[in-house]
């Protein structure tokens, strides 16, 4: 998204990788990362199309401008927050959809979960806990590094999702600083919720062994569910939200738990 953003504004184009980083949100494999075919991940063809109704389609060349992540990442949630930006973002993220397989995939899980299972991100993994600490050292008083128990109990809390005692849980195992028993007795002990880790499904569905196919799994099953609670600077909600408003034509209902007081709030439009 960031270097279509950058390839539009300097007027040029973009190519499609082949590869792509599976990024691992456990920090001490930060550097280790493995590399992914990227039509694995994402539908390429809608991708494609895309691009070249943009006018963004290009050949690979020698002259071409490679980006660093960091500086793609930051630009990208700069762009993505312009209003003037609005409407290519949008055409993007319909674009921007999983590969057919996942696709399917979270299309099935949903249809086995019902209607009456929500979801909620636990953006507790230990990349974040890291990058959380550093934030509030530089501005302490931030509500956005909480315990699985801290943001489960606003969930609880909140009058609106009250209906919902089943919820599957947007994460990356692998790098959970607790274990998933851990989080699921306490939830249910202290609080009535049932929580379903994808690792619980496992008789039933083969998943991707990759942390960014998993991640985009999730993110389909996201467009699918009938509520979402999530982490107000997290790229994945925040671009969850906007395509799930962009295909259901309709404001979906999706929550923040990284708000001052003991519930969650209902996410404003953005």
């Amino acid at each position: 998204m960031a270097y279509s953003a950058f390839a539009k504004q300097k007027g040029g184009g973009a190519i499609v990788p082949s590869k792509i980083i599976d990024f691992s949100a456990k920090k001490s494999e930060l550097v280790e990362h493995s590399w992914v075919d990227i039509a694995e991940v994402f539908d390429i063809g809608k991708v494609k199309s895309w691009m070249q109704s943009e006018n963004l389609s290009r050949p690979s060349s020698p002259g071409r401008i490679m980006v660093p992540w960091k500086q793609c990442f930051d630009y990208g949630c700069e762009a993505i927050a312009d209003p003037d930006n609005v409407e290519f973002f949008g055409r993007f993220l319909g674009a921007l959809r999983a590969s057919p397989p996942l696709r399917d995939l979270a299309s099935n899980i949903s249809k086995y979960l019902g209607n009456n299972t929500a979801a909620v991100q636990l953006r507790v993994e230990e990349d974040w806990q890291h990058h959380a600490r550093k934030l509030l050292e530089k501005k302490p008083g931030g509500t956005f590094l909480l315990t699985p128990y801290d943001i489960l109990i606003k969930v609880a809390n909140t009058s609106e999702l009250k209906g919902y005692k089943r919820w599957l849980v947007f994460c990356d195992q692998k790098a959970m600083p607790w274990t998933t028993e851990e989080i699921k007795d306490e939830a249910r002990d202290r609080l009535g919720i049932d929580l379903i880790f994808k690792s619980d499904l496992m008789d039933k569905f083969q998943f991707p062994e990759s942390s960014i196919k998993n991640a985009n799994l999730d993110f389909e099953i996201g467009i699918l569910t009938p509520a979402y609670v999530g982490l107000h600077q997290s790229s994945f909600s925040n671009m969850l939200y906007r395509t799930a408003k962009l295909l259901l034509e309709s404001e979906p209902a999706h929550y923040l738990y990284s708000v001052p007081g003991p519930f969650a709030k209902k996410r404003a439009a953005m």
